[in-house]
């Protein structure tokens, strides 16, 4: 915890006097007599002159000010006594996370092109194509305020190495995980940056850049598939219509054959009954 100070356990009888009898509250319920309060561990790190001090024997970044580094505190120093530490990267982490970034992109490119293919049910789905472009091009495209690492190609992700073949067309990314860590030892605050974007010097990072479109795609009002869906719903409407339409049409052609039928019917009774008053005379 950031907040110093010696921390004690509140303890009150709410049935009986359990605890007035072990001696842990007084009569008249003070818990604090009772108990010995430990001390604030205190820390100089970097040859400070002021001591960290916590109430706990591991120290978080809040505390310490490197971000990601937990010291944990196990035994008490002399006097003038100072302990190195050697601090390094954990990029296993990272590299995995990007490692599945890469994957689930990929599986959403795929995806999207197998579906959209001619004869598939959502082949000329050109908005679907638009929004699977806008996609890939983000991944590809270059961040702006960045200097040494302004693509996620300068990191080691990306559709392939140069020089291929125009006729094998990637839609695929590739990690290259030795160009990352190389990255990652080299400048991690613009990987970083890259990454996930830097508010302080108004970078939006490829991530937040690729969250922004698939948001905007998922618009309930204005995104692509309320778009699309209330297109289908509109065309729904527009057969629906149309099928009254021609119901209607086909009722009254039943009706008008119907009395064509009668009509036809009552004229081949008369014609019968002539027929019938002939042969007897």
């Amino acid at each position: 915890a950031r907040d110093p100070g010696k921390t004690a356990i509140s303890l009150e009888d709410n049935q009986g006097n359990f605890l007035e009898k072990m001696g842990l509250i007084t009569e008249s319920g003070d818990s604090l007599s009772s108990q010995t309060l430990g001390k604030n561990a205190m820390v100089y790190i970097n040859g400070s002159t002021t001591a960290f001090e916590a109430n706990s024997n591991t120290l978080t970044d809040d505390i310490t000010g490197f971000t990601g580094l937990t010291i944990s505190l196990h035994n008490v120093t002399q006097a003038g006594e100072k302990i190195t530490l050697n601090v390094q990267q954990d990029t296993d982490q990272l590299t995995n996370a990007v490692g599945d970034f890469v994957n689930k992109f990929n599986a959403v490119i795929s995806q999207i092109d197998s579906r959209t293919q001619t004869g598939k049910d959502l082949a000329r789905e050109y908005s679907l194509v638009t929004l699977r472009n806008s996609l890939r091009m983000t991944a590809t495209d270059r961040i702006g305020g960045l200097n040494q690492y302004n693509s996620l190609a300068m990191i080691g992700i990306s559709t392939g190495k140069i020089g291929i073949s125009a006729d094998d067309v990637p839609t695929t990314l590739k990690l290259d995980k030795d160009k990352l860590l190389e990255a990652l030892q080299e400048n991690p605050a613009e990987v970083k940056a890259l990454l996930i974007g830097d508010k302080s010097s108004g970078v939006t990072g490829v991530m937040q850049q690729l969250m922004n479109r698939i948001e905007s795609a998922l618009d309930p009002v204005n995104g692509y598939f309320a778009a699309r869906s209330g297109s289908m719903n509109s065309q729904m409407s527009t057969i629906d219509q149309s099928i009254l339409r021609e119901t209607d049409r086909l009722d009254q052609r039943e009706k008008a054959l119907t009395r064509q039928f009668n009509q036809m019917d009552q004229y081949i009774s008369r014609m019968q009954q002539q027929s019938h008053a002939l042969a007897l005379l």
